[in-house]
């Protein structure tokens, strides 16, 4: 390869760069510690710019509904129920009835959800006889701006993307405020996993420490993890939204909750959290110690095991607690089985004021129907209030 010595006229370098034109080219000779990352950054937003074109519908003849985005964001082949998909099933015009007048609705909910079956059938057509066209989905007219896609790109990190669903959802949920925060670190992808944490820190190991996963991801922590997917099959999530694969763990809380009702999602939610906070806390209790290595205690700590303990054979435990604020409490129940997998859970609301024993007592009455509705013929209660305790166990109730 030949060598530019003189750089004057090389590549039409203009003459107003100045006195010492060799400086135009000094990134390319001598790379600098810090570079530039603007290619990269171009790449990523052509990628990103992809999403947002589209086939809209005309005469329905070329578009093939299991690689093109078409009719709204987010419409591609990764929406079909492939277990139900036929092989002359390729074209959107394969989605009409046989009289071509209208959308064939049954089938094209069988083929997608009911939430995006609905949305297709509501889509405005263009007519019979104008041809199908790619437009750009963020512009009334169809039409790419640089200005549209600047703000499509603002409004997707902002949370109305293709995701707006979800986001739209979780904050009308009446639960707790920290299911709300497990849920905003769900739809960002900020738990801490280990392959969140390789990310940001040299020579951590990003693999699954309990099972040979390479790569404890978000989406294998909630859903491709064996305990994680045993719980959710005891709890009778579609075997569907098990099996099929996603990229990003968003995707398929939204696929989740457009199948769950508002109380299901809420109790999806709360499951969740327990056990990733359960497993966080396990983690982190075998690999930190804090100790004061300056002064000496001044009362000697006397060892007292305070680990949670598995019940007895045939037994299951059930943990609730309460929370009370002026007019208002909160409460939540878990149960754990002898194997320590989480079998269900549950929580809520209640407008009234209570004490905090009343409150613990409401959520003791909110358990014994969680343990009923699940057909728990042997349960033990657990709770940190240790004044109701001590009231139960004094008339030989036998619950603690």
């Amino acid at each position: 390869m030949g060598v530019v010595e003189k750089l004057d006229n090389y590549l039409g370098l203009p003459l107003p760069v100045g006195k010492k034109k060799s400086l135009a080219f000094k990134d390319m000779t001598n790379p600098v510690e810090k570079p530039s990352y603007t290619w990269s950054s171009i790449n990523a937003t052509a990628k990103a710019l992809k999403d947002g074109f589209g086939w809209q519908v005309g005469n329905r003849q070329s578009i093939e509904i299991r690689r093109d985005n078409w009719g709204f964001e987010s419409l591609n082949g990764d929406a079909l129920n492939p277990n139900v998909l036929t092989l002359h099933e390729r074209k959107v015009r394969d989605l009409w009835s046989v009289d071509q007048r209208s959308w064939n609705k049954e089938r094209v909910r069988e083929l997608y959800d009911r939430f995006i079956g609905d949305q297709i059938c509501n889509l405005s057509l263009n007519g019979k006889e104008s041809n199908d066209r790619v437009v750009w989905f963020h512009n009334p007219s169809g039409f790419y701006t640089s200005k549209t896609a600047y703000s499509w790109l603002l409004l997707r990190q902002m949370g109305f993307g293709p995701h707006r669903a979800y986001w739209k959802i979780i904050w009308k949920l009446n639960t707790l405020l920290k299911i709300h925060v497990f849920t905003w670190h769900v739809g960002h992808e900020i738990l801490p996993t280990n392959d969140k944490i390789a990310s940001i820190r040299h020579g951590f190991l990003k693999d699954c420490p309990r099972y040979s996963a390479s790569a404890e991801t978000l989406i294998h922590a909630l859903k491709d993890c064996p305990n994680a997917r045993t719980i959710l099959t005891i709890g009778g999530l579609d075997n569907r939204l098990l099996m099929k694969d996603y990229a990003c763990c968003i995707d398929w809380i939204e696929d989740v909750m457009r199948v769950l009702d508002k109380k299901a999602v809420v109790d999806f939610f709360t499951t969740d959290e327990a056990r990733v906070v359960w497993e966080i806390a396990k983690t982190l209790s075998n690999e930190f110690r804090i100790h004061n290595l300056v002064n000496d205690p001044l009362i000697p700590v006397i060892p007292v095991c305070r680990k949670w303990e598995k019940p007895p054979c045939g037994f299951v435990k059930v943990y609730f607690n309460a929370t009370v604020t002026p007019n208002r409490i909160g409460y939540g129940m878990i149960a754990r089985g002898e194997h320590g997998f989480l079998t269900g859970g549950g929580g809520g609301f209640k407008v009234e004021a209570l004490t905090v024993e009343w409150a613990e007592l409401y959520a003791l009455e909110e358990s014994l129907k969680l343990a009923s509705s699940m057909n728990i013929s042997k349960a033990i209660f657990e709770i940190d209030c240790a004044s109701l305790a001590n009231r139960v166990k004094k008339r030989d109730m036998g619950l603690f």
